[in-house]
Parts: structure tokens; sequence; C-alpha cells
């Protein structure tokens, strides 16, 4: 299996001050991912059908961890989304 592909972490805002707190986001994927194609089908009255494509992308669940190289920064990953954390720094 390969390794999970970590495309960004984002930092929202990128500068704050003390007491404050941030939004971080790691964005990553798994390449082991595989790929459903999937169809659906819609029929009028008069037999005519139409037809629509999606994709469905089954992965690895992954986890995340956030850490600070500052022992004062305050990390909590939200249950929600397990990508998202919120830091604040005293």
């Amino acid at each position: 299996m390969a390794a999970p592909i970590i495309t960004s972490i984002d930092v929202v805002p990128g500068t704050i001050s003390p007491g404050g707190s941030a939004v971080v986001t790691i964005n990553a994927s798994d390449p082991d991912a595989r790929v459903i194609n999937l169809t659906g089908v819609a029929t009028d009255s008069g037999g005519t059908p139409t037809n629509q494509l999606a994709i469905l992308t089954i992965q690895d669940l992954l986890t995340y961890v956030l850490t600070a190289d500052d022992p004062a920064a305050v990390i909590v990953q939200r249950p929600a989304t397990p990508h998202v954390f919120d830091v604040t720094v005293p």
C-alpha cells in the first residue's frame, strides 16, 4: 500500500495575535483508492431515457494528526471533520 499524499495544509488566517486562533485543514488523499463508475437513468412517459454518469471514490480511512513546536499551542481536532483543527495560541 502506498502512503497517503498530503496535497496541502491550509492555515486561515495565516497570522494571528496572542490569544487568537486559526483553522488548519490538512488536505490529503489515498493513492490506493478505487473508483466505481455509476450511471443513473431517468425515463419519461414516452419511453425516452436519459442518463448521467458519476464517479464514486472509495479510499482508506485516513488518520490526521497536527502538532506544534510551541508547547503553549492548543490544538483541537474537529470530530465531524477530522482533517480540520482549531489552533489557539495564548
